[in-house]
């Protein structure tokens, strides 16, 4: 088993992981906007970048989790706040 040929220099392992981006939870990001989980999944649930887990519990039901990036929200906020 050759492991060390699918490692990468520390260089280019250190750029990806700094090119990664903050992503949130409903939780943490309804703390941060004082809205319930629940308001931020229904806000976000069908928007681009978000990323989506779940499984189908049937032909209506699904159990999933969220995790949304920071530009994502940021798009979004900026999107509602320019309703206004």
């Amino acid at each position: 088993m050759n492991s060390h040929r699918d490692l990468r220099p520390l260089s280019e392992t250190l750029s990806v992981a700094s090119s990664i981006e903050r992503h949130y939870t409903p939780s943490e990001l309804g703390g941060m906007l004082q809205l319930s989980a629940r308001t931020v999944q229904r806000l976000f649930y069908d928007e681009p970048g978000v990323v989506k887990v779940g499984i189908r519990l049937g032909r209506k039901r699904e159990h999933f989790t969220l995790r949304i990036p920071e530009s994502v929200a940021q798009r979004v906020l900026r999107r509602m706040s320019a309703g206004r």
